[in-house]
């Protein structure tokens, strides 16, 4: 047995007129919430460094703030073939300093960011420097072999101001030989 209320029908269109009116709001609200935004980017011009000053350009890293983390696309480049340290260094300055009575590439760049101090270099999202990028490695024809990657817990505003540094060689991510062997610093760019 079904049991209907029946109400008189002026409060019947009153009840259909409120609850299209309820169904319009929703509908409405819904049509007007904004997408999400894509992700702030930018573009850094690394160029060569030697202990005389700052040269020609050699890469360009994309970085686009990824919702996972920092996402970092490096394009053009005209790097040496092989393994290459890639790293976040504290200061936005590419010029050479010195460093124990000798000139340093790029040396203005300071060390690595290491905001947390943990003063140690352990590799990407491993819990020493929040500086520490993948390595890079450049193949035969220039290309790197991965050319986009993320970084977790690193942020596009927390890394503004700052510059990144490839180093020579490859990286160990370890402390010894000091900072995991990447050796001179060759190319930089100051992240805008």
């Amino acid at each position: 047995m079904q049991c209907r209320v029946l109400l008189p029908l002026r409060d019947r269109s009153r009840f259909i007129a409120g609850y299209i009116a309820v169904a319009l709001s929703i509908t409405s609200v819904h049509a007007q919430t904004p997408t999400p935004p894509e992700g702030e980017s930018v573009s850094v011009t690394l160029n060569a460094v030697t202990t005389s000053g700052i040269g020609e350009p050699v890469a360009r890293a994309e970085l686009v703030q990824a919702p996972e983390g920092l996402q970092i696309v490096i394009v053009g480049t005209r790097l040496p073939v092989g393994p290459h340290g890639f790293h976040v260094h504290e200061t936005g300055n590419c010029g050479p300093k010195e460093k124990d009575g000798k000139l340093e590439a790029a040396g203005a760049a300071g060390g690595h960011y290491d905001p947390e101090q943990t003063g140690k270099h352990a590799g990407p999202d491993r819990g020493g420097h929040k500086g520490d990028l993948p390595l890079l490695n450049i193949t035969k024809d220039g290309d790197q072999q991965r050319s986009a990657f993320v970084v977790r817990g690193l942020t596009l505003a927390e890394i503004r101001g700052r510059s990144l540094i490839i180093h020579a060689g490859g990286d160990t991510y370890s402390d010894e030989p000091p900072m995991g062997g990447g050796g001179a610093r060759i190319a930089c760019g100051v992240i805008p």
